[in-house]
């Protein structure tokens, strides 16, 4: 690694390690969100125990998991939007409905981290709940029924998103593998699902006779927001492969992503999927940019705007956890 990344690694994997609670095995999303109750939620969790990992942080990685995610999941398999160290409830909304799937992904991606088959028979009833939720929580259109998710916009209530959608076909893909991996009913099922929501997205959001489309509000109708997150779609999950969309997707981010301002989680996730594709000057020229905003201390904010002033959550847990996540690709692609 070169000297500045090696530093960066080491402040987000020490960040990571200070958000986790060790008795409780929750990591909130940053320490200076609403310090009353410090916040956790399962989608910057599991993306936090991924690059715990990633970082050799193997069993913090399992216990977020096992010990809190699994714990504080709801009967029908679905969770609200966050939680407390305690694992009492605390936001606003009600469930939001890309956690299900990011968490399904986290156990997959720890899971092939560790090799920990006993963690894997631990935690698979709440894997299989998660996607019984998906497939019971379904629209008449084939998506996922309108609910927020990362945007926490106060009108989700009405989204459908291209971000949802393409996570629930990956978790209900990973479901299958580790159904299989176990010897557990279900596998043939989560395909089938896994494929009936992936045409439906390609159909809603890749239309043949317009430009794709990255979400759906009832009273705005479609939209064309792709952002630094829709990289997800291309790397780390296999929608935009399986599906042919790669191409469509990278060209829009690659005309939309300026830096300064923007979404730090989102910056770095696209700078990862530059990585996989190979591209390490783009990779690391924007790697670099954000590093230029990092603070004395050595974590990420949450945003930087377009005059360089950053703003919002610190450290944010998925911004270090963005930067270990992107350097893990850089280096496996290149070793």
């Amino acid at each position: 690694m070169e000297q500045e990344e090696e530093d960066m690694y080491r402040d987000s994997a020490r960040i990571l390690a200070g958000l986790h609670d060790p008795q409780t095995s929750s990591s909130p999303g940053a320490p200076n969100l609403q310090p009353l109750y410090y916040p956790t939620w399962i989608r910057d969790g599991a993306i936090q125990a991924v690059a715990r990992a990633q970082s050799g942080q193997h069993e913090d990685a399992k216990n977020e998991l096992s010990d809190f995610m699994a714990e504080v999941q709801s009967e029908n398999g679905g969770f609200k939007q966050c939680f407390n160290s305690e694992g009492g409830l605390t936001g606003i909304w009600d469930a939001q409905n890309d956690q299900p799937s990011i968490f399904t992904w986290a156990v997959s991606e720890i899971y092939e981290e560790t090799e920990d088959e006993e963690f894997l028979e631990e935690i698979w009833d709440s894997v299989r709940d998660a996607q019984e939720y998906l497939i019971d929580n379904r629209a008449g259109n084939g998506l996922l029924k309108s609910a927020p998710d990362y945007s926490e916009d106060p009108q989700d209530f009405s989204r459908q998103s291209l971000w949802t959608n393409s996570f629930a076909y990956e978790s209900l893909m990973s479901a299958a593998e580790l159904a299989e991996e176990l010897g557990k009913d279900g596998s043939g099922r989560y395909r089938a699902e896994a494929e009936n929501i992936g045409q439906s997205t390609i159909e809603q959001f890749f239309p043949e006779d317009g430009e794709p489309i990255s979400e759906y509000r009832l009273f705005d109708g479609a939209s064309s927001n792709f952002g630094g997150l829709e990289s997800f779609m291309v790397w780390p999950l296999r929608f935009a492969e399986d599906y042919n969309v790669k191409d469509d997707i990278t060209s829009i981010l690659d005309d939309n992503m300026k830096f300064p301002p923007g979404f730090i989680p989102g910056q770095l996730n696209y700078a990862g999927m530059l990585y996989s594709e190979g591209r390490y000057q783009e990779a690391d020229d924007l790697v670099n940019d954000v590093l230029d905003h990092r603070s004395e201390a050595g974590g990420l904010y949450e945003r930087v705007k377009e005059d360089g002033e950053r703003i919002m959550a610190y450290p944010l847990g998925w911004s270090q956890a963005a930067f270990i996540m992107a350097m893990d690709e850089k280096y496996s692609q290149s070793a």
